[in-house]
């Protein structure tokens, strides 16, 4: 666990009168008193949507259930494990948790692990912030290209308790004091990150940012990099981009530790029943954040009996290499993989990509979506 991440776990007792499995909370305000109606999840958005785009606009707080709990007339609320952690993860991975009444605009964040089932504590709601700003991509506009999507992230540790989605080129979101990261990317951009610090009491922060072009950005179009550096392949083998001139690719860039990742998988493996005998293929690429296959699949057992069904990976899977490598046009100071995350950009997981038969890269895609209006017309293609 990273030292921010632990710095923010919640001071949670033991407590014999609350079921195993459960967290009891109460919540109060600055005053002392039972806060009711505090929405309690593991995730806050402000998503600020167009007309047509998927998902809704406003404020929303996200539980693992996708119903967020409200506290009571006492300021109580009784947790169930499903409520807050991810199914399949260490016992040790810390998960967030948001508090926010957004009428009073009152809140606060912490961390919990697995561990804490079993206990209770008290937390009190502070002031929130605005924090907010517009969005520009001089870098993407010379190329180009639009900036119709954004996405800011409050982050702590690998925790992103608050968000805000937007295709007007900005963000707005209300914060609890403390100490964050801010992160903000678009489409076909890399990270600006920004450190913020909020102190109590503090009304607003803005902050304008300009998202540097990315380097998928300046690959769309044209041959897809080779696949080199692998340190390992499952049971399907090693193959190259080369070898599959005349195949449609998808490039899923996944690892073990991330939630949308492992949820995705499922529907990557109706996509290769489907559609690998017509001239799909499929390749996973997991970061090197693990050395071996054996090692993998340790990772990923709870996983494939929770979310998965007890199946394995019926497509090729890689390792990425050991050896970091720099993200060409990235800040220096990061470097986030191997060398198949650094020559396709990869800064965010997971991440999908659709290369042609004649090996062109064509776009990113969600793994976790429906694909078949991607996938087929490329299929039909002579």
């Amino acid at each position: 666990m990273k030292r921010d991440e632990r710095a923010l776990l919640l001071d949670l007792k033991r407590d014999d009168k609350v079921a195993k499995g459960k967290i009891r909370l109460k919540v109060v305000d600055e005053s002392g008193e039972p806060v009711a109606g505090a929405l309690v999840g593991r995730h806050a958005s402000w998503d600020d949507l167009p007309p047509g785009y998927p998902g809704e606009s406003g404020f929303h707080v996200y539980a693992m259930s996708n119903a967020a709990k409200r506290t009571g007339k006492r300021g109580a609320v009784l947790l169930r494990h499903e409520d807050v952690f991810q199914r399949g993860l260490p016992k040790d991975f810390p998960t967030a948790l948001v508090v926010i009444h957004e009428g009073r605009k009152i809140g606060v964040m912490g961390a919990v692990v697995p561990t804490a089932a079993g206990r209770s504590g008290l937390l009190t709601l502070q002031p929130l912030t605005r924090v907010y700003g517009k969005l520009t991509s001089t870098s993407l506009a010379k190329l180009g290209r639009k900036l119709y999507w954004t996405s800011a992230d409050v982050n702590i540790g690998r925790l992103e308790p608050l968000s805000c989605g937007s295709g007007y080129r900005r963000y707005d979101m209300l914060v609890p004091p403390g100490k964050y990261l801010l992160g903000v990317d678009g489409n076909d951009t890399f990270h600006a990150w920004k450190k913020l610090t909020i102190k109590p009491g503090q009304r607003s922060i803005r902050t304008d940012l300009d998202l540097p072009a990315d380097r998928l950005a300046r690959l769309y179009g044209k041959r897809a990099p080779e696949l080199k550096g692998i340190q390992g392949w499952n049971k399907f083998g090693p193959t190259t981009l080369k070898e599959l001139r005349g195949k449609v690719v998808l490039l899923d860039f996944w690892g073990y530790w991330c939630g949308p990742c492992v949820y995705s998988i499922p529907n990557l493996m109706e996509l290769h029943d489907k559609y690998h005998d017509k001239g799909l293929e499929i390749i996973g690429i997991h970061d090197n954040s693990v050395k071996s296959m054996r090692q993998l699949s340790a990772k990923c057992r709870e996983v494939k009996k929770e979310l998965w069904g007890g199946r394995d990976i019926p497509f090729r899977v890689a390792i990425d290499g050991a050896t970091k490598t720099h993200i060409p046009g990235f800040p220096k100071r990061y470097v986030l993989g191997g060398p198949m995350v650094a020559s396709y950009g990869i800064t965010s997981y997971p991440t999908s990509l659709l290369i042609d038969q004649s090996g062109k890269l064509l776009k990113k895609v969600w793994p976790g979506a429906d694909l078949t209006e991607e996938i087929e017309p490329l299929l039909r293609r002579p």
